[in-house]
């Protein structure tokens, strides 16, 4: 595994707003990325797509959450959990990530990654902690609402 760097101690805070999408192949390569994910990680458009999903890969993150991550997806099932993502200055971000199988129209096979912009341990209204329960229930809702809105790309 590349170890990517720059790494600093700086974090971004997500703010509320559009949720972070991008897309990849089997083989991890990017396919899309939406505005919010590009201005996030500090890469550009051109920087993303047709390259690896690592290059925002964290070196904090361990290798086993990812082995487990795509495990899963190629499974066919749906996978969930806290990822520490690198920006391009080595600054970093944290999202709780849904990453979903998937079929372009083509009826290539693909892989949906979706993280809502905002901590996840809070109340984005209040700022004030919410239960795991009630974070996944809305990640949940948000991420089937995002799947089927970005279907057509």
């Amino acid at each position: 595994m590349k170890i990517n760097m720059p790494v600093t101690n700086v974090e971004h805070e997500l703010e509320d707003g559009q949720p972070l999408v991008s897309k990849t192949d089997l083989k991890g390569i990017t396919t899309y990325a939406n505005r919010a994910f590009i201005e996030i990680s500090g890469y550009s458009e051109e920087e993303l797509v047709g390259k690896s999903h690592n290059i925002v890969r964290h070196p904090d993150m361990p290798p086993a959450a990812f082995a487990d991550l795509w495990d899963t997806v190629k499974s066919g099932k749906a996978w969930s959990g806290i990822v520490k993502n690198r920006c391009k200055n080595g600054d970093f971000y944290w999202v709780s990530a849904t990453v979903t199988p998937g079929q372009g129209r083509r009826g290539n096979r693909r892989v949906h990654v979706g993280a809502p912009q905002a901590d996840p341990g809070t109340d984005t209204g209040s700022g004030k902690a919410i239960s795991t329960d009630e974070r996944r229930k809305r990640n949940h809702i948000q991420q089937t609402q995002l799947f089927r809105e970005n279907q057509h790309v």
